[in-house]
């Protein structure tokens, strides 16, 4: 897999993304803009610590992190994880074990995937922090 190389905006990224964990166990409305960064972050996460198949096993939806990457402007990436979903997608309702043994015959295209994407973390952050600078009001996240 890809080795990261993370931004200057990474840690203040993080300190976002951990807020905006703590909005949802209370069970509070994410912005937008939260809903966003929620959902990069946590699939980067996902695909750090076990590819595509950990991404799948912890249920994130790889179309809706493909319109948050759209929503950024990095459409090239969103095309990646809707490549991962196309695969993921025959057997979206089959269980767990029987989708692991179909997505097994397709790691290394899944992992290819997984790499490209991770290779373009930085290029992740800076945009997502650039996309958090230019909230109304310039207040962050929180304010979109």
């Amino acid at each position: 897999m890809a080795l990261i190389k993370h931004s200057q905006y990474f840690a203040e990224l993080d300190a976002f993304a951990v807020g905006i964990e703590s909005k949802k166990k209370a069970k509070e409305r994410l912005t937008e803009r939260e809903e966003v960064l929620d959902r990069i972050w946590t699939a980067i996460g996902a695909l750090e610590n076990g590819s595509f198949q950990y991404l799948f096993e912890c249920g994130i939806d790889a179309c809706q992190v493909a319109k948050a990457y759209d929503g950024i402007g990095l459409e090239s990436i969103g095309n990646l994880f809707r490549q991962a979903a196309q695969i993921a997608a025959a057997v979206s309702d089959w269980p767990w074990k029987q989708r692991l043994t179909y997505l097994e015959r397709y790691e290394k295209q899944l992992d290819r995937l997984a790499s490209d994407i991770l290779c373009r973390a930085f290029d992740s952050e800076v945009r997502l922090f650039g996309c958090m600078r230019t909230a109304p009001g310039g207040g962050g996240w929180g304010q979109g």
